[in-house]
């Protein structure tokens, strides 16, 4: 099947395949490859097909009475599909398809039209990929895929765009990326006459095979810094790689991408930290019973430590333990009955509460372990102290590449100030933390690193305000914190 478009081809099969096969991994397609449910016989239409790793899965799926069919804008991802033992391919832009003569017979016949990592680079015409996918299926036949969605590339994308405003050149003019919320690709379906069954937005941490700058090479050289020289090209990927560092790369120098305090601003802007939808799976896990003795290490201005309370009854005793005194204040004007002022690092127990270390049945945390940077060991031995044998230990904290682009946003604005940046939090990987549990004595049954993406209840700046201003900038004026987070904001 020959081309029959004229596509200005950029890609590099070599460099795809080096450094973005984990966009056709096992782990990474089983769970879109599984709503698909492909069956013998079938004749499927692969949009994006690539290097042809997928579309080769797909033919032995179907077997020999089915037919499928790959069509890529790349000539050269398409000879590396036809070396990779897929039969049926051509080459079009999937916004405006069109089908090769000799395959002309198909349209309107495919059972299901597949499409992996393609959608997001369809900008131009994201209703038109729909549109041929509608033609291509015969009546009741199924559109599956997977593409990058809203916060796809979250701290890349944006250091990409400042580097670039910074060299005088307006990012929006180049950026070739389309990220739409579940909600908004829904409307594009059902316009052009699909019934959606499902369409979800599921954010996963992605490690890379290797630096960030061969991401960057693969994925941004030819399309954001298409019209540059190489030299300068080169200059400003390693720039856009040197910013990231502090979001994306970890203790062990592995890259990842993500391909998603006072008292008043706490509550006004960070509320969704202790929501029912956030802290229900730790809650789950913890599974506190009536009569129960809990601590809350971190309790804030008490919201969950109410919570606690309700769960075990006036049989029960909850402490909520927290080093902030206004949140402390905060939360005993809320309701909370037993609380104490202090660092978990290095707790010192008052003379009230002399009897209770070593009697509690669970200690409970929330969003909380990540400040103990000063000594995570000291916080754990605390807890240690606080349970009883055989007691539990449940919490969430904020791991691994929490606040991605934010942080990195920071760093740049403050060095560009002449100011060092702050590191003050602790985020570990699941299997640092692990050892330093199991170092303290604690047996690790459950432990996972779980990206959320969280709607903010207002603007950016009022939840640096609220949380980054007294980790980051609490050594300067009001005036001058204020006139960098709107830099961060506008980044």
């Amino acid at each position: 099947m020959e081309p029959n478009d004229t596509v200005k081809d950029t890609w590099s099969a070599f460099h795809y395949n080096k450094a973005a096969s984990f966009v056709y991994s096992d782990a990474y397609t089983q769970p879109v490859l599984d709503l698909l449910s492909p069956r013998m016989g079938e004749s499927i239409l692969d949009m994006g097909c690539g290097t042809g790793e997928l579309t080769y899965r797909l033919q032995e799926f179907v077997g020999h009475d089915g037919l499928v069919v790959g069509v890529d804008s790349s000539r050269d991802m398409l000879e590396k599909a036809r070396k990779n033992n897929v039969t049926n391919l051509f080459c079009c832009d999937i916004q405006s398809l069109t089908m090769p003569d000799d395959l002309k017979s198909l349209t309107g016949n495919f059972d299901a039209v597949f499409t992996n990592a393609t959608l997001h680079w369809c900008k131009r015409d994201p209703s038109g990929v729909v549109r041929a996918a509608k033609l291509a299926l015969q009546p009741g036949g199924r559109f599956v895929g997977e593409f990058g969605g809203y916060l796809n590339c979250v701290g890349i994308r944006s250091i990409l765009h400042q580097v670039l405003r910074s060299r005088g050149i307006e990012p929006s003019k180049v950026d070739p990326w389309y990220f739409p919320r579940p909600e908004s690709y829904a409307k594009v379906l059902e316009s052009e006459g699909f019934k959606v069954e499902h369409i979800s937005l599921n954010p996963r941490i992605t490690p890379l095979p290797g630096p960030l700058l061969d991401w960057l090479r693969t994925f941004a050289r030819n399309s954001l810094l298409a019209e540059m020289e190489q030299e300068e090209a080169e200059k400003v990927m390693q720039e856009v790689s040197d910013l990231c560092e502090p979001d994306m790369k970890d203790e062990n120098g592995g890259w990842a991408i993500i391909y998603t305090w006072s008292p008043s601003l706490y509550n006004q802007n960070v509320a969704f930290v202790y929501s029912e939808e956030i802290t229900r799976p730790v809650f789950e896990l913890l599974s506190a019973q009536s009569g129960e003795r809990v601590v809350d290490v971190g309790c804030g201005t008490g919201e969950l430590t109410l919570r606690l309370q309700q769960l075990v009854g006036n049989d029960g005793l909850v402490l909520g333990i927290d080093a902030s005194e206004h949140m402390v204040e905060k939360s005993k004007f809320n309701g909370v009955k037993h609380v104490l002022c202090g660092d978990i690092q290095k707790l010192v127990i008052p003379d009230r509460f002399k009897d209770l270390p070593g009697t509690f049945d669970a200690v409970y945390t929330n969003a909380t372990l990540h400040w103990c940077k000063q000594d995570p060991y000291g916080a754990l031995r605390t807890v240690k102290g606080l349970l009883k044998p055989g007691g539990r230990f449940v919490g969430d904290l904020c791991g691994h590449m929490t606040g991605m682009g934010i942080r990195s946003a920071i760093s740049h604005v403050l060095n560009t100030r002449g100011i060092d940046p702050p590191n003050p939090w602790f985020l570990p990987q699941p299997e640092e933390y692990k050892k330093i549990l199991e170092s303290e004595g604690f047996k690790v049954e459950h432990i996972s690193l779980n990206p959320q993406i969280v709607s903010l209840p207002g603007s950016m700046t009022e939840f640096l305000r609220a949380l980054y201003k007294v980790a980051f900038l609490k050594d300067m004026s009001d005036e001058e914190a204020e006139e960098v987070m709107k830099e961060v904001s506008d980044m």
